[in-house]
C-alpha cells in the first residue's frame, strides 16, 4: 500500500521542508493504493522526489503529492512543487545520470545528480514509468506510474 509508504517519505523530509519553509500537502483521495514491488525502493522513489521538490523547488513554496486518475488499472501519483520549472529541451536529459541543470547550484544544496537516474531505474525494474512535466516560471510535476497489484 503506498499510502503509509508516502506518508513515511513525507515524514522522513519533513526537517528538510520546515528548514525550507515548504508545506507538502498530501491528497490520494480514496480508494487502493496497492502495489507490488520492493517496499524499500518505492520508498526511495518518493524520497527522492520529495527531496528534490524541496531542494529545487524553492523556498516557502507549497509541494503537492496527488493521486492522478488513470484510464487503466494503473495507480499515479503526482509530486509537484512550484519553483522556476526546467527548459523543455532540458527535461529528457533530467533521469540521465549525473545531469544537473545548474551543476554550481545542485552541488550547493548537496546533489548528486544521481536521485532521478535512480527512480527511473527503480520504476523500470517494478514495470512503472516516470513522467516529467515542466512549465518555467511556474514549476515541475514528476508522475510516478505503476501496475496496480
Amino acid at each position: 500500500d503506498l499510502r503509509p509508504l508516502i506518508a513515511e517519505a513525507v515524514s522522513a523530509t519533513s526537517p528538510l521542508a520546515a528548514e525550507n519553509g515548504n508545506v507538502v500537502r498530501v491528497s490520494l483521495d480514496d480508494g487502493p493504493l496497492v502495489v507490488q514491488g520492493d517496499r524499500d525502493e518505492l520508498l526511495q522513489v518518493f524520497h527522492n522526489l520529495i527531496s528534490n521538490a524541496i531542494k529545487y523547488g524553492g523556498p516557502d513554496r507549497p509541494i503537492e503529492i496527488t493521486r492522478i486518475p488513470a484510464s487503466d488499472d494503473g495507480i499515479s501519483i503526482a509530486v509537484r512543487d512550484h519553483g522556476e520549472g526546467v527548459e523543455p529541451s532540458l527535461v529528457p536529459r533530467l533521469t540521465e545520470r549525473f545531469f544537473r541543470v545548474n551543476k554550481r547550484e545542485s552541488i550547493s544544496r548537496g546533489g548528486t545528480g544521481l536521485g532521478l537516474a535512480i527512480v527511473k531505474h527503480i520504476l523500470t525494474r517494478h514495470r512503472g514509468e516516470l513522467r516529467i512535466d515542466s512549465t518555467v516560471g511556474e514549476g515541475s510535476s514528476f508522475t510516478v506510474r505503476l501496475p496496480s497489484a
